[in-house]
């Protein structure tokens, strides 16, 4: 028994509407978040620079230590470290320099620092030198412990 009023469901059509309004909705809505989060990361990822060999070269001679990331474009945690190293950049900047390379694209120099894997820091002294390959993704403090270790960074 109902108090006077009928509950009744709406036209089959009218229905399937609402659902198509409602995907409609959810598909601009996964859109907007995924077009601002790439826009987002695109950003931060300017704000690295990116390094040929040559380039590498002068870094390595201008006298102070450099950390370099080995990187891919398809790997998931070379785009999370970017944020990490961007802060490290930020507040090391005047004691470090803080660069990338993409080891698609220069190869040759990934196989002669012996990098097997993605993301790879390595760590170079104020003279030019490879001190240490830290692999895989670290947070800034970890970096930065690191650093410490090594006594590029006070």
């Amino acid at each position: 028994m109902t108090n006077g009023r009928e509950l009744t469901k709406p036209p089959a059509g009218r229905r399937f509407q609402a659902m198509g309004l409602a995907l409609i909705l959810v598909f601009l809505g996964f859109w907007y978040l995924w077009e601002a989060r790439l826009s987002r990361t695109g950003e931060e990822i300017t704000q690295l620079v990116d390094v040929s060999p040559d380039d590498l070269s002068k870094m390595l001679g201008q006298g102070k230590p450099v950390v370099l990331e080995f990187y891919t474009n398809a790997c998931p945690w070379c785009a999370a470290i970017e944020p990490e190293l961007e802060l490290l950049s930020e507040v090391y900047g005047k004691q470090i320099i803080v660069a990338k390379m993409n080891a698609e694209k220069y190869p040759v120099e990934a196989v002669k620092y012996q990098i097997t894997g993605v993301p790879a820091l390595i760590l170079f002294d104020s003279e030019g030198s490879p001190l240490a390959i830290a692999s895989g993704y670290r947070e800034f403090d970890q970096i930065v412990e690191i650093l410490k270790d090594y006594k590029l960074v006070t």
